[in-house]
């Protein structure tokens, strides 16, 4: 018999009991746990509840508030601002491990947060070595962070609001630190509005990549 369809427990039991008709009575209360209704159902039945169980494992048919229990299994954080692109954020996160610390990997995880086109530059910045790599400017820089790469991020559909703009931007430099090498550095560049770049803690606080304390224009006001 399917799932919700009623049921009475009397009849699994011996025929003697049986006999007490306030039995069925008495019974109800666990039929309604465990089979629930016919018509009007309305709280899922145990029965329901154990048949459902498998789509509670599955990113896309999970239900919203089960999402960030399922991330935790991911080792995934799921920032605020991500809610439309969670369920695609956790199905995908674990088989991007394996490319962890590349450039694919910081790219991808970038689009899977933001819906944004990322695109990650790397410059091979060779150092001095005496013999085979020793002339300044031709073979040999000095000076440079062999260490650095450059982002750009393109987003589509830019919010109107200043608040929401200042959340994207936060939102990929946490994304950007949590999935390159932590001995790297980086530079990021983006289509939101650089005029609203100054410093808020916790959101813009890193001078020389996302915050100005001083500019020309500042000169040109006084």
């Amino acid at each position: 018999m399917e799932a919700g369809s009623h049921r009475q427990l009397v009849n699994y039991l011996p025929a003697i009991y049986r006999r007490y008709e306030r039995l069925e009575d008495f019974l109800w209360a666990f039929e309604e746990t465990l089979f629930g209704r016919e018509k009007e159902e309305k709280l899922k039945s145990l029965e329901r509840r154990i048949d459902e169980i498998p789509t509670l494992f599955d990113p896309m048919e999970a239900p919203p508030d089960f999402l960030p229990w399922l991330a935790q299994w991911a080792a995934l954080t799921l920032y605020g601002g991500t809610t439309e692109y969670r369920r695609g954020l956790i199905a995908k996160m674990i088989p991007l491990y394996r490319k962890r610390g590349t450039r694919e990997y910081v790219e991808e995880v970038l689009r899977l947060y933001t819906g944004a086109e990322p695109v990650v530059e790397e410059e091979d910045l060779p150092g001095m070595e005496v013999g085979v790599r020793s002339t300044v400017g031709r073979d040999t820089r000095l000076g440079e962070d062999p260490f650095r790469f450059r982002v750009q991020i393109t987003f589509s559909s830019i919010p109107a609001s200043r608040e929401k703009r200042l959340r994207l931007i936060a939102l990929v430099h946490a994304v950007v630190n949590l999935a390159k090498p932590a001995h790297t550095h980086y530079q990021l560049s983006h289509n939101l509005a650089e005029e609203e770049l100054g410093l808020i803690i916790n959101v813009r606080s890193t001078v020389g990549i996302d915050t100005l304390l001083w500019s020309e224009r500042n000169d040109n006001r006084r």
